[in-house]
């Protein structure tokens, strides 16, 4: 298969092809105005968040839930001046992906126990 792609969503070029995991954050089945069904969803990595459609899911496992780790196979494209992923594959990831949460959860880049110890410092200097 692919190489597993480690950049952040928002820096995926229209028209380039990507496989990655993602936090299935939203999923909603919609119809086309031909009456055909997609499914709508929103992806979110640890840079930020975007907007999914998958044309074809009859493909996908019908019991992805929000909060689903997923791997994900998808074209980026510029709709209406918003970047979203037009998904080919998908899937839940399993253990033995190995989906570290940090590439999932937005998170600080300062040291989180000297923040902490910080604010300790801070909270007894109050009494």
């Amino acid at each position: 298969m692919h190489d597993v792609d480690t950049r952040p969503l928002a820096e995926i070029p229209p028209g380039e092809t990507t496989v990655r995991y993602a936090l299935l954050l939203k999923k909603a089945v919609r119809l086309t105005v031909r009456g055909e069904t997609y499914w709508d969803m929103e992806l979110q990595d640890a840079a930020g968040r975007m907007k999914a459609k998958m044309w074809n899911p009859s493909e996908a496992p019908p019991e992805l839930q929000e909060g689903d780790v997923v791997k994900v196979m998808g074209v980026a494209e510029n709709y209406r001046g918003q970047s979203q992923l037009r998904v080919q594959k998908l899937r839940a990831a399993v253990p033995e992906d190995e989906v570290p949460p940090e590439s999932l959860y937005p998170s600080t880049p300062y040291d989180v126990e000297r923040l902490y110890a910080v604010l300790l410092e801070n909270i007894a200097g109050m009494q």
